[in-house]
């Protein structure tokens, strides 16, 4: 199917809809006017899932997920495969893996996820609301109250988005699990499964250091592959740990 059609039916949704606030942007009424309904109730062992039938779908959202953000980022995930992949499965069901899946592990996943990034922050939408100042969580946390979308969600949208160079990291049981960087961030991020660094902020959290609430300097051999010559430039790491993950994410940049 591929990334770019899977942003550009995300597009003409929004268009067609006439939607031009993140307000607007009801993903239950949205789906329901796609042949799609919702409901709530107890899965065992998966987010939510999505049965086709017909040409209407069904999406199931796990009745425990607590956070808004999350049950609507599911919802918009799911609506992603009604959408582009009903032609190669009638049944999805997607664990919290899946959503996130933003390293190309499974390619139906990673499209469902571009899809429902580009529904729910919509790009142009989303690029009005991103300052130019320094990255670091909290405004990625005030974007996604904005937008109603998952921390994780947004992290990404805004690495991949915004208008400062930098890079995320994901981390589980203390080693690399994905990596996404911005078109102009031009320094090469450790592979992954690579070991957390024992004096990067990520890694000195797993031996009980607390995690500072702003972006800290950190040595460049914590996080990259490559030697910086311009010694001017100090690489910068804010994290935040997902508890509900066991995910560490890191945000990276240079200053």
């Amino acid at each position: 199917m591929g990334h770019r059609i899977a942003e550009r039916v995300a597009q003409e949704i929004i268009k067609y809809y006439g939607i031009t606030t993140p307000s607007e942007i009801d993903i239950e009424a949205i789906a329901l006017d796609r042949r799609v309904f919702v409901n709530d109730i107890v899965i065992e062992g998966s987010v939510a899932r999505l049965q086709v039938k017909n040409k209407f779908g069904i999406i199931s959202v796990n009745r425990c997920i607590k956070e808004s953000g999350k049950r609507r980022f599911a919802i918009a995930h799911e609506l992603g495969h009604f959408e582009l992949h009903i032609d190669k499965s009638k049944t999805y069901i997607c664990n919290d893996r899946d959503f996130l899946n933003w390293y190309r592990e499974k390619i139906d996943e990673t499209e469902a996820n571009i899809f429902a990034a580009e529904l729910l922050m919509p790009v142009d939408m989303f690029r009005e609301f991103c300052p130019r100042d320094e990255p670091d969580f909290n405004i990625i946390s005030t974007l996604a109250a904005k937008f109603n979308t998952s921390l994780t969600a947004t992290a990404f949208r805004y690495v991949e988005k915004g208008y400062f160079p930098c890079a995320l990291v994901a981390s589980l049981n203390g080693r690399i699990k994905w990596r996404s960087w911005s078109h102009d961030f031009s320094h090469i991020i450790k592979g992954v499964d690579t070991p957390l660094h024992e004096f990067s902020i990520a890694g000195a959290s797993l031996g009980g250091e607390s995690i500072p609430n702003q972006p800290k300097i950190v040595n460049e051999e914590c996080w990259l592959d490559e030697t910086i010559k311009d010694k001017e430039l100090k690489l910068h790491e804010h994290s935040i740990h997902l508890p509900s993950y066991n995910t560490i994410l890191s945000l990276l940049f240079f200053n």
